[in-house]
C-alpha cells in the first residue's frame, strides 16, 4: 500500500504514529511496529527497507566532458561529492518537486 501511495504525485510525506504497542489503539490486532517490550515486529523490517534501500538514491556518476552528470532521485536533502585530480568539492541539495521535474546542482572543487 505504501508503495501505491508514495508512486503518487501528491503525496509529499507519511505521518506514523501509533507505532508502540502499548500506545496503540490498535494494538490487539497486531496495529504496531513495536511490541510493549519495544523489540520489533515484522513490519519494522519492512518500513525499513522502503525508507532505507527501496526510496533511497545513492548513485557513483562519472561526468560528461563538459562537468555534468544526469541521474534520477527520490524528493528530499543530499549531499553530493564531486572528485577529480585530487581536488573534492560538496555541497547539499534538495530535490523537490518543481514544474518542469528537474533540480540543478552545482559543485565547485576546490
Amino acid at each position: 500500500v505504501m508503495t501505491a501511495v508514495f508512486s503518487h504525485p501528491s503525496v509529499s510525506a507519511f505521518l506514523m504514529w501509533g507505532f508502540w504497542e502499548g500506545a496503540h489503539w490498535r494494538a490487539a490486532e497486531g496495529g504496531a511496529m513495536f511490541r510493549r517490550d519495544w523489540s520489533e515486529r515484522p513490519a519494522v523490517g519492512v518500513w525499513r527497507d522502503l525508507i532505507s534501500n527501496r526510496w533511497w538514491t545513492r548513485a557513483n556518476l562519472v561526468s560528461s566532458a563538459q562537468g555534468s552528470a544526469l541521474t534520477r532521485a527520490f524528493l528530499g536533502d543530499y549531499t553530493i561529492t564531486a572528485k577529480k585530480d585530487g581536488k573534492q568539492g560538496d555541497t547539499a541539495a534538495t530535490v523537490e518537486k518543481n514544474g518542469d521535474g528537474v533540480t540543478r546542482v552545482t559543485v565547485t572543487l576546490r
